[in-house]
């Protein structure tokens, strides 16, 4: 499944309602937003941080289509994250497993991301993170 990430000036962007209503939540300064598009069509908004120094690229939120979960396509988009983590000379990938929506699960969001090789910080408590070469 091949995964394009547009970068989102404005939530006002998005198609789907779901997606723009969590972009237009805010931005802090060093996030960027992006609509994730599985074969042209907008699929997730994922919201990432890459600080100056290019350390780390932090996952700081991926909201999938309600209506496309389950299919792959959030593993997809993170491992779209991972590479263009790589291609920034980022350090490592992390991501503070947290729920956006209410009723989610902080444990099965850890287990999914554990699935995809992310492991827990030794230097940050709640982080889960992927070194990179």
């Amino acid at each position: 499944m091949e995964i394009e990430l547009r970068e989102i000036q404005s939530g006002e962007q998005f198609e789907s309602a779901v997606l723009r209503d969590r972009a237009l939540n805010g931005k802090p300064p060093i996030t960027r937003h992006y609509a994730a598009f599985a074969d042209g069509k907008e699929v997730a908004f994922v919201a990432i941080d890459v600080p100056d120094d290019k350390a780390y690229l932090c996952i700081y939120e991926l909201l999938v289509e309600p209506s496309l979960r389950g299919c792959g396509l959030g593993s997809a988009i993170v491992k779209k994250c991972r590479a263009f983590a790589v291609e920034q000379g980022c350090g490592r990938i992390c991501v503070v497993p947290k729920p956006i929506e209410s009723g989610g699960s902080e444990e099965k969001l850890i287990a999914w991301y554990t699935r995809l090789d992310f492991k827990p910080s030794s230097e940050q408590r709640g982080l889960l993170e992927i070194l990179l070469p």
